[in-house]
């Protein structure tokens, strides 16, 4: 494999985009130059310190991965503080929210997926 074969898409916290709708900066994995888009979704994110993401809940399945930071997640009516190393299923269909503690940015990678019709009528 050849060098120009490598597809990189870098980011630094400058690049990230501020996403109203969930109170985040968020970098976004697609569209990826010479990458055909996958059934999934991803994106970088951050959450300033002392600030917490729109509460929100949705049908697609969903895994967080804690890269840096310190934050209260509440799933529910559940909470739990996360941290790096942590890995995070959310449950479709639950609302949930991460608040960032302490004085860092909360860094998460996100990665999400639709359920197939079958499992949402119950028969998966």
């Amino acid at each position: 494999m050849s060098a120009d074969q490598i597809r990189i898409k870098h980011w630094g916290h400058d690049d990230l985009i501020f996403e109203q709708k969930y109170n985040t900066y968020a970098g976004r994995f697609f569209p990826f130059d010479g990458v055909d888009q996958p059934e999934w979704g991803g994106a970088w994110v951050a959450v300033e310190p002392d600030e917490r993401t729109t509460p929100h809940g949705h049908q697609e399945k969903e895994m967080l991965f804690v890269i840096s930071g310190r934050g209260l997640l509440r799933m529910g009516t559940a909470e739990r503080e996360v941290c790096y190393g942590d890995t995070v299923y959310v449950t479709p269909g639950v609302d949930h929210d991460l608040t960032a503690l302490g004085p860092d940015r909360l860094v998460f990678l996100d990665m999400w997926w639709d359920t197939p019709q079958d499992e949402r009528n119950g028969d998966g």
